[in-house]
């Protein structure tokens, strides 16, 4: 194709995406010849590179009105196509009738300049009257939308120039855009609402009528409301699938985290494509506790290998089904049981096993006594878990989960609140979430349905609290040293207690016995015991064994005392 040919077809898109009319058509077609033939001067006063008012309008008189010229001429300048010379004060002051000429946008939609912004492929001129305004208060959500309906330029939206005497500038980056591309999209995010109000209605204003989409992209559509009305333009409200990685307007669509957390990024996490909020309220921690370190009955472990099953499924298979996309993501567990029964310690085996790090809620960080504080600090704590891909474990979920009644003090109204924010947050919750109590009956009914499973943590039966004192005991024993068999059984037969006060009576046992530079025997396991049940409100009359009575009791009474080897 020759240059001549490029540029004739250059003129041909931009009279279809401008739907130029005969007489604007022929005052383009003219500029274009004046370009091309640089020595030809077609101004009566011999000035260069313009054309003349005067001359143009002996050229059309014979086709055209006076009016319909004038007419043409002024849609071009609001176009920012063609600019009629000393309009504005940064123009020369020429004498004689106005001159015109080409806009550097007006060459680039012609090929008579280069531009590396455009590409080069046909466009689909369709049938776009007027704009269509996109608003979101989410400006991720709004470039994905444009990018799935416009492709690679819904990315990189036109970024308007914000001095009121650029405004042609503006209109000629639109024009151009829709000529080489076939669309325009404009992003408004970043203007003040003074500069909104006093750019993009002329905006729209000016580049109304066209035969290419112009998509204008914002966060607040009052300003554009009444030229709305004015142009015909139409509005749509997006709302994209948020991934709730942040409270409020800078959430992040989930749509892109997918993206860049896709195949082809290798070692991507959500904390690298997110960002983690920053929080003084907890701190994401890995744990090394294992599933195996755990010792409950069969029936239970039944129970938390189907809860892992659950979890990876809802995790990593679940999202990819077409029919649940969007529909919130995200596996939460609620666990059973008196103190001690292992309740935190599975969260944490749950983390190791998901592979992820472990944040915790502490409720005296996050209540307050201000309206709305609780739920924004709650909220700090869900970012922090979801972005860090952490395991938000809640202990003592009760005090959270309080039920809601009808009527009460500000202080429970404040609560009922908290808990109406925490259903909907859990219903936007991607990440897993480990909740633990030992009331379940003061927690709200509504919250039960949240969680995809619940396990009940029993006390220990005979064998396990055998092999619970076996282990825990194990880490304080010295090379020689042990315990017999049935000093195991009597342990397990005559206590019934859970694995947390089994591990706190080993350890003080273990610690009595170091600090008495002593090995570790029965009478210091029964004195520490009594001191476990003492604090858990138990009665202790069974640790005195008759072989260890005296042991025991001086243990306790004395201070002093170091168990005879």
């Amino acid at each position: 194709m020759t240059y001549l040919a490029h540029v004739e077809a250059c003129y041909a898109r931009l009279v279809r995406a401008l739907r130029l009319g005969p007489a604007e058509g022929r005052v383009v077609h003219n500029l274009v010849l004046l370009d091309l033939n640089g020595l030809e001067v077609k101004d009566i006063h011999g000035r260069q590179g313009v054309l003349s008012w005067h001359v143009l309008a002996g050229e059309m008189a014979g086709d055209h009105s006076i009016s319909e010229m004038q007419q043409a001429v002024a849609r071009l300048a609001e176009w920012g196509i063609v600019q009629v010379v000393g309009q504005t004060f940064s123009d020369p002051r020429l004498t004689g009738p106005s001159a015109l000429r080409l806009t550097h946008h007006g060459r680039v939609c012609l090929g008579l300049a280069p531009d590396g912004r455009m590409g080069d492929r046909e466009p689909d001129f369709g049938m776009a009257d007027s704009w269509h305004v996109l608003h979101h208060a989410n400006i991720e959500g709004l470039l994905v939308t444009c990018a799935e309906r416009y492709g690679a330029l819904g990315w990189n939206p036109i970024a308007l120039a914000t001095d009121a005497n650029q405004m042609a500038y503006n209109c000629g980056r639109v024009a151009a855009s829709m000529v080489w591309e076939g669309v325009a999209v404009v992003s408004g995010f970043g203007l003040s609402d003074t500069e909104q109000a006093r750019i993009l209605p002329e905006l729209m204003y000016r580049t109304r009528g066209a035969g290419c989409p112009r998509v204008l992209l914002l966060s607040e559509p009052k300003v554009v409301r009444g030229v709305a009305v004015q142009t015909g333009a139409t509005m749509e409200w997006a709302e994209p699938d948020l991934d709730a990685r942040r409270e409020g307007n800078d959430a992040f669509d989930r749509r892109i985290t997918d993206m860049l957390l896709g195949e082809h990024a290798e070692g991507a996490n959500v904390a690298s494509v997110c960002g983690v909020p920053a929080s003084q309220l907890a701190r994401p921690k890995r744990v090394d506790v294992a599933f195996e370190d755990l010792l409950i009955p069969d029936s239970v472990a039944t129970q938390v290998q189907q809860a892992i099953l659950h979890a990876e499924y809802r995790l990593k298979v679940l999202p990819s089904k077409r029919r649940f996309a969007g529909k919130g993501g995200g596996y939460r567990l609620l666990l059973s049981g008196l103190p001690g029964t292992g309740k935190s310690m599975m969260a944490e085996a749950l983390a190791t096993r998901l592979d992820k790090s472990v944040v915790k809620l502490d409720l005296s960080s996050v209540l307050s006594k201000w309206l709305g504080e609780t739920e924004q600090q709650i909220g700090r704590i869900f970012d922090l878990a979801e972005a860090s891909n952490s395991v938000l474990v809640l202990d003592e979920a009760e005090a959270l989960f309080r039920q809601r009644s009808s009527g009460g003090s500000s202080g429970s109204n404040a609560m009922m609140t908290a808990v109406a924010y925490l259903l909907t947050r859990l219903d936007r919750f991607h990440g897993v979430l480990v909740a633990t109590t030992n009331r379940t009956q003061d927690i709200d009914d509504a919250l039960y349905r949240r969680f995809d499973d619940f396990i009940i943590l029993p006390v220990p039966d005979h064998g396990t609290r055998v092999s619970l004192w076996k282990r825990m005991l194990s880490h304080s024993l010295e090379q020689g040293e042990g315990f017999s068999e049935d000093d195991y059984q009597h342990l397990g037969r005559h206590f019934v207690i859970t694995g947390g006060l089994i591990r706190g009576a080993a350890i003080r046992a273990g610690a009595w016995a170091h600090g008495d530079r002593d090995g570790l025997a029965m009478p210091y396991v029964l004195a520490s015991l009594a001191r476990e049940l003492e604090k858990s409100d138990h009665p202790t009359t069974g640790v005195m064994h008759p072989r260890y009575r005296e042991d025991v009791a001086r243990l306790l009474n004395d201070r002093r005392y170091t168990v005879p080897k």
